[in-house]
């Protein structure tokens, strides 16, 4: 797991408040994480990587798994 990977995972860690969570594709909505919870969840990715997440890429998809919001903020990086 790379390090984008492990703070990704952290972040979900702190806003789910499970510390158990240590699967990428993890089901986030499964474990609870609610509408409010992704904003939050967007929010902290947000400030942690220094990035902001264009309209289409504020959706249900891109923070679904650990890995989806790893994809996404890979692909924000390369763009800019």
């Amino acid at each position: 797991m790379n390090n984008l990977a492990a703070q990704v995972l952290e972040s979900a860690r702190h806003v789910l408040e499970r510390a158990d969570l240590d699967d990428l594709d993890a089901d986030l909505p499964a474990l609870g994480m609610d509408s409010l919870l992704t904003v939050a969840f967007m929010v902290d990715l947000e400030t942690r990587f220094a990035v902001r997440f264009p309209a289409e890429l504020v959706a249900a998809s891109t923070f679904r798994t650990p890995r989806a919001a790893s994809a996404a903020i890979e692909s924000l990086r390369t763009a800019s």
